[in-house]
């Protein structure tokens, strides 16, 4: 009787574990942030550029695109 309780219990205990990874996994969103210098809202083409950028577009197409963006300035003078 031991051995059999112990079994189920073991079996019950990888089962949760397993459905709960399955549950956790599928409410996380995958997020991308690309970070470049010098290029403006519109240099890629899924935001109207004449730039052919498919790899980026298919993202765009099958994701969130976010069309406001602020920003503060990080440069200063070198003179300091």
């Amino acid at each position: 009787m031991r051995h059999s309780f112990g079994l189920l219990r073991g079996t019950v205990l990888v089962l949760s574990l397993f459905l709960s990874s399955l549950v956790s996994a599928a409410g996380k969103p995958n997020i991308l942030l690309i970070m470049v210098d010098d290029m403006g809202w519109s240099d890629i083409g899924s935001f109207g550029s004449e730039i052919q950028t498919p790899n980026l577009d298919a993202l765009a197409e099958n994701g969130v695109k976010f069309t406001d963006f602020h920003t503060s300035v990080s440069c200063s003078p070198g003179i300091r």
